[in-house]
């Protein structure tokens, strides 16, 4: 149920994060820069970070087959999703947005807890994928 929450949590954010957080920001002199306030281009940046939603397909598939284990095209999905999420967020660090500074320097508690829920919930279907096999798992 963990896992779950965890890609419900991603998800979330990915679908909430331009109305209920600042955006993306870089360290400026006076504080954080948003990219928000770059007129050209630096106003999509946040839009980067609702690649999140895509984690809730595998919620989607967890909360389905609940009392059972994983089967592989979980795996497959989830790591689908994981890859898109990177690279979205290489793509914003790229352009204005420094990642690890909006989420834990300015804070930004939505970006921190899908940056911390990432390898998280990756460890947790490790977990469940070795508990079916070994018996444990549902």
């Amino acid at each position: 149920m963990g896992y779950a929450a965890l890609l419900l949590l991603m998800g979330c954010v990915g679908l909430l994060y331009d109305r209920l957080s600042r955006g993306l920001a870089e360290p400026g002199e006076g504080g954080p820069f948003f990219c928000r306030e770059l007129l050209s281009s630096g106003g999509d940046d946040s839009g980067l970070v609702s690649v999140f939603a895509a984690f809730l397909v595998p919620a989607g598939l967890r909360l389905a087959r609940l009392s059972a284990g994983p089967v592989g095209y979980e795996g497959l999905v989830f790591l689908i999703c994981l890859v898109l999420s990177c690279a979205s967020l290489v793509l914003a660090r790229l352009d204005c947005g420094a990642i690890v500074y909006t989420a834990f320097g300015v804070p930004d508690p939505m970006l921190a807890a899908a940056l911390v829920a990432l390898p998280v919930s990756g460890g947790l279907l490790l977990k469940l994928y070795f508990d079916r096999r070994q018996g444990k798992g549902r």
